[in-house]
């Protein structure tokens, strides 16, 4: 019990520490490395991961982020501007083919992942991702009004 409050306030402090100090430069990728740091003790944080799901989680979670950044680089380095109606309809399906290899591989990988946690912190995985992105966004906003 002792060890999951000492992780908790440590990941606490960690994103309380890297959220203000605003959003990251992009300067040979550092700020990309913070932000994955920054990240990756949010979603601990929020998820209460023990240092043993944790040591789970993250290798799998990765290979599943690797997999959907290719798919949407794929999708996007054969985006074409229709020139007709046929391209406008094969353009249409390649979209939808990307979202269902996104959905299969979120599929894929929601059953790997609970190997490691639990349906519940799977559900809670969505909305912490969506509240991080939404809170990155913010300061990133806030820092360019001050500035």
């Amino acid at each position: 019990m002792k060890r999951i409050f000492l992780m908790s306030l440590f990941s606490l402090g960690f994103i309380i520490t890297a959220f203000s100090q605003g959003p990251p430069r992009r300067m040979n990728g550092e700020g990309g490395d913070r932000v994955k740091a920054m990240r990756v003790a949010y979603i601990t944080n929020i998820l209460e991961l023990s240092p043993e799901e944790s040591e789970k989680f993250w290798p799998i979670f990765n290979e599943m982020e690797r997999k959907m950044r290719d798919v949407r680089k794929d999708a996007r380095n054969n985006r074409i501007e229709p020139d007709s109606d046929a391209a406008a309809r094969q353009a249409i399906l390649d979209q939808l083919d990307m979202e269902q290899q996104r959905l299969d591989l979120e599929k894929e990988y929601l059953e790997k992942l609970n190997t490691v946690i639990s349906y519940t912190k799977l559900y809670r995985l969505k909305k912490a991702e969506k509240d991080f992105k939404r809170e990155l966004l913010k300061r990133s906003r806030e820092r360019r009004r001050a500035e």
